[in-house]
């Protein structure tokens, strides 16, 4: 039986794919530096760290930078992270 090439539909949900993977690499690292630097502010203070990503920050709109995590906004999460840290506070 002759090799047959895979379908357009078969290439697109593979490429798509690989490009969910690395934005998911890409998620984890923001998130992993989010954390870093959370941890370096507070001084590593276990209960002060989870609390901070639980309770509801009004400079985010009363929502924990938990959820905006969830929702995919990790991004979004360390420029705030990295502004504050720097002392600039909108």
């Amino acid at each position: 039986m002759a090799y047959k090439k895979p379908n357009k539909a078969l290439r697109n949900f593979r490429d798509r794919n690989k490009r969910a993977k690395s934005n998911a690499e890409a998620d984890r690292r923001k998130i992993k530096r989010c954390y870093d630097l959370i941890c370096k502010h507070f001084t590593d203070d276990e209960e002060v760290i989870g609390l901070w990503f639980v309770t509801p920050n009004v400079q985010l709109g009363c929502v924990t930078p938990l959820w905006m995590i969830t929702m995919g906004r990790a991004d979004k999460l360390l420029i705030f992270i990295e502004n504050m840290i720097d002392g600039f506070h909108p």
